[in-house]
């Protein structure tokens, strides 16, 4: 068992690539109390190491280590955390087999120690939101204004993704990563035609970027989660980067562009990013 958790007259709970906590009682971890909204957290693997706790826009949040949850949160050993009523504990081996989780920027999704579990190669489908200009906002309101800001973005977002029968994989403290394979095309562009029409709302602004590229697809681990790698990860996060600093909300790369069956998208420019050998054209979306 990699990692797992406790609570006071239970038995333990395996965590897997995805836990789920609420009042339903489709939830892996179901709780009989009025306090837990229906679908109140997650707790989300990236890697095969790290387990992110995120409050996917409960009513009465989640408390870590004491404190309310404001953003998707890296877990350690020993970490106590609440959900309504019912507090947890965090198990994790202290020599996991191999590698880590995602970081994102300037890195890979997975450690190169994971070279050597990479099952395949694959063209995927990727996308990744992040909030805009939080840091400031955040600075002008309280922190529970800004954790249920965040927290009922996030949730909203999860739930689209549900509504299709997927998840988000990589969850970024103000973003998220998600990536399908390209037989799921059509999954994808629904997911995002929802996405830009919460993002249409503007409460709040938050910046979406896609890419289609070849990525490796890695991390074995039992339960089948996985994780993607490759300088089209790279590339992709450092577009990303790029669009924020020109205030493009919806942005793609040259290569989702090439395959976009609706309107023209517009050029932004071309950019020089680090460790790649000639300028990257950046497109925003009609």
């Amino acid at each position: 068992m990699g990692a797992w958790l406790t609570r006071k007259g239970a038995r333990d709970i395996p965590l897997g690539s995805v836990c789920s906590l609420g009042r339903d009682a489709a939830n892996d971890v179901a709780l009989n109390d009025d306090r837990a909204s229906r679908r109140h957290a997650i707790i989300n693997r990236q890697g095969l190491e790290e387990y992110w706790l995120v409050d996917v826009g409960s009513t009465n949040g989640v408390k870590l280590k004491g404190r309310r949850l404001t953003r998707p949160t890296r877990l350690k050993a020993g970490d106590l955390f609440v959900v309504g009523a019912t507090e947890f504990t965090f198990h994790q081996e202290k020599k996991p087999e191999i590698g880590s989780g995602f970081t994102g920027g300037d890195t890979t999704v997975i450690n190169p120690g994971l070279a050597t579990q990479i099952a395949r190669t694959q063209d995927c489908w990727m996308l990744v939101a992040d909030l805009v200009g939080f840091t400031t906002v955040s600075q002008q309101m309280s922190s529970q204004d800004a954790a249920r800001l965040v927290n009922r973005w996030v949730g909203r977002c999860s739930a689209v993704f549900r509504q299709h029968r997927a998840e988000i994989q990589v969850y970024l403290g103000d973003g998220f990563l998600a990536y399908m394979p390209s037989e799921d095309r059509s999954t994808f562009f629904k997911i995002l035609a929802s996405l830009r029409e919460l993002q249409a709302e503007g409460k709040p602004p938050f910046r979406l970027v896609l890419h289609y590229g070849s990525v490796a697809v890695g991390g074995l681990a039992p339960d089948g989660g996985e994780s993607i790698l490759g300088e089209e990860v790279n590339k992709l996060f450092r577009l990303e980067k790029v669009a924020g600093k020109r205030k493009v909300a919806c942005a793609m790369t040259k290569a989702a562009a090439d395959l976009w069956k609706g309107g023209k998208p517009e050029l932004v420019g071309r950019y020089v990013l680090k460790g790649f050998p000639r300028k990257e054209p950046l497109y925003r979306l009609p």
